[in-house]
């Protein structure tokens, strides 16, 4: 009787554990648990959102990470640690938007339902505010704490009387809204103390960009406000966007990193943009949209066309976010064809959009956007998933294996994670690794050589084969291209279009077929239309083609049938 009221007991402990962390899931301040010796292992999702850790990064004493350096050693020294005891501790946490806020934690004893000592369970609470009244009661909120900067309360107010003076004396004053490049993949990838340590550097390079009257606030994250006021010129805007450009483009000595930024920067003016501090505000912002449009490292000014342009851009977004949900996108193949034999070697998978009102929309209607707003990366592991399980029920229906080939976007690309992706990917689908071809453009092969070095060499090792699209529109070094992993180069559309009447096209096409022989890489030319087309390709040494000629892009049951039709037949079914 005993041993089974024991279990009872172990069976109710188990289930009011299970009841009190679901209470604490739903709890709105942040709670997290820790053993006797203060090793933590649970933390609710209100401290996870808090700081904006994933649950794996809190391991150990991952956490830590999150204290601010100059409080870390103070906190560590008065955690509770094998002792029943209650302790308060005031010190700053790192919040999700890249800010340190002051928390009160406080640490209790916590006992097994049997009543045993187990560990502790802690809480903590947001007193930044409070801390700041205290300091300075009309400050609440006016500065940033991690660069010291003015919030976005204390730059509107300082905007305003900029607008009030240039009012009285026919002047004009220039909102620059500041958005640093790629910095959210940059911190992933260094952390968020190297991060903090390159916005406080960022922050000090900007301040030197004005003059004592204006103001530099930060806005969020890696966003930051410039306030021009007392200006003669509008355009006199434009030496300052373009001072903080070069600025910025200088490296950032972080620690023993060396690291290199860029940003792009939107200008709205006062008055001919708005006289209004929430006008000037919201047109900056659609000007900086343009310019990291644009390729970011660049500045622009707000236009009437640009605010049209933005709204539209907005409208998309939206229902961008809804399109993956509601399963509205859908992949066409097109066959890629050895014309020597007029027999296909592989299929390429494009991407397109069943949008519910527009119809479907090719990828250059909606890739920008999600480019610009990082829903690639989601819509982009998507198509690959998509493109490997064709490919295995091809496979399954008895046909012919062919090569599927798939682009991969500029940010798809820099993605730290893509390599352990495909890994996964090829193993979930039975797919060999050569079985599969990634697509890029000469720009991102440019952009960041080391970066695309190891991530092509990575790829190798898997098997994956490379290729470079649109070859012949960029700016790519020879000599570069040749220490890369790259398997074929796809001759541009344009160049195969224009060959025939053009004779510099002409040239440009038979100087990358030789090039291609001479660094032992295939070569394939897009955009293949007509016989003549075909034949002139044929006589200079490509083989390998891709275009309407040969076929146009088709749903996978519908190029099912036409495989089967062609393996039948042994001709090209077009």
């Amino acid at each position: 009787m005993a041993k089974g009221e024991k279990k009872g007991s172990a069976v109710r402990g188990f289930k009011a554990e299970e009841f009190y962390l679901s209470i604490l899931e739903r709890f709105p301040n942040p709670v997290w648990r820790s053993g006797l010796k203060a090793e933590d292992n649970y933390f609710n999702q209100a401290w996870l959102e808090f700081t904006g850790f994933r649950p794996e990064e809190t391991k150990g004493d991952g956490w830590l990470r999150a204290v601010h350096p100059d409080d870390r050693e103070y906190v560590k020294q008065n955690i509770c640690c094998g002792e029943k005891k209650s302790t308060k501790l005031l010190y700053r946490l790192r919040h999700h938007s890249g800010q340190y806020r002051w928390v009160e934690e406080h640490c209790s004893a916590l006992y097994s339902p049997a009543g045993e000592f187990s560990g502790y369970i802690r809480s903590c609470y947001d007193i930044t505010e409070q801390r700041q009244r205290e300091a300075e009661p009309g400050l609440v909120g006016a500065y940033d704490p991690l660069t010291g900067l003015p919030t976005k309360r204390l730059f509107a107010e300082r905007l305003g009387l900029a607008i009030s003076m240039a009012a009285r004396k026919g002047r004009y004053v220039a909102v620059l809204h500041v958005d640093l490049d790629h910095f959210k993949l940059l911190n992933e990838f260094l952390g968020y103390e190297m991060g903090d340590e390159l916005l406080r550097a960022v922050s000090s390079r900007l301040l030197g960009c004005v003059r004592q009257g204006d103001t530099v606030a930060r806005l969020e994250a890696d966003e930051f406000l410039m306030a021009l006021a007392d200006m003669a010129h509008g355009q006199d805007a434009a030496l300052v966007a373009q001072r903080v450009v070069n600025r910025l483009s200088s490296p950032f000595q972080i620690g023993d990193r060396e690291l290199f930024l860029s940003a792009s920067i939107g200008i709205a003016l006062y008055p001919q943009d708005s006289r209004e501090i929430a006008g000037l505000l919201s047109r900056a912002d659609a000007a900086m949209y343009r310019a990291r449009q644009m390729g970011g490292n660049t500045f622009m000014f707000f236009t009437t066309e640009m605010n049209e342009q933005i709204f539209r851009r907005l409208q998309m977004e939206d229902t961008l976010r809804r399109a993956l949900q509601q399963k509205e996108f859908l992949l066409h193949f097109q066959q890629q064809v050895d014309a020597s034999q007029m027999r296909p070697v592989g299929l390429e998978a494009l991407l397109r959009w069943n949008h519910p009102t527009l119809g479907v929309l090719p990828p250059s209607d909606f890739i920008p956007v999600a480019e610009e707003t990082g829903l690639i990366l989601s819509i982009g592991e998507w198509v690959l998933r998509e493109a490997c399980k064709v490919y295995r029920q091809l496979a399954q229906r008895g046909l012919q294996p062919l090569r599927v080939a798939v682009n991969i976007s500029q940010r798809q690309f820099k993605y730290l994670g893509l390599p352990g992706f495909i890994e996964k990917l090829l193993k979930a689908e039975d797919m060999p690794g050569h079985m599969l071809e990634l697509e890029i453009t000469e720009s991102m092969v440019m952009s960041d050589p080391v970066q695309t070095s190891v991530t092509l060499h990575k790829l190798k090792e898997l098997g994956v084969r490379v290729v470079i699209d649109d070859f012949g529109a960029g700016y790519s070094s020879i000599s570069y291209l040749k220490r890369l992993p790259i398997d074929r180069v796809k001759i541009d559309k344009s160049f195969v279009h224009d060959m025939l009447q053009d004779a510099q096209s002409m040239a440009i096409v038979r100087t990358i077929i030789a090039m291609a022989r001479s660094m032992d890489l295939e070569v394939m030319a897009e955009g293949v239309e007509t016989k003549e087309q075909m034949e002139a390709l044929k006589k200079e040494g490509c083989q390998l083609m891709q275009g309407y000629l040969f076929g146009r892009p088709m749903p996978p049951e519908s190029l099912a049938a036409v495989l089967k039709a062609q393996e039948s037949t042994g001709q090209m079914i077009r």
